[in-house]
């Protein structure tokens, strides 16, 4: 069994309740844009102002939860053009 740091939570609950992390190319998938735009976005929110939110989870290792991403997208959804303005 792996060492584990007491936080006062059950692992074995936690680990089954945790949503797994997706990179950047999964996410980017996801929501059918460039990892480019991704990697912008993290810097330069989307024109709305509506951040992405990401996890920075090393020097250099950056992820996302799908549940994020949906919500992101869920953001963005209209039942006409004209709400857009």
């Amino acid at each position: 069994m792996p060492q584990s740091i007491h936080t006062g939570r059950d692992i074995q609950s936690f680990d089954k309740a945790a949503e797994p992390f997706v990179g950047e190319r999964e996410a980017a998938e996801f929501l059918d844009i460039s990892v480019r735009t991704l990697q912008r976005w993290r810097t330069e929110p989307p024109s709305d102002g509506i951040p992405l939110k990401f996890y920075k989870l090393g020097r250099k290792r950056v992820a996302y939860r799908l549940s994020d991403c949906i919500r992101f997208a869920e953001c963005r959804s209209y039942h006409s053009t004209s709400e857009m303005e």
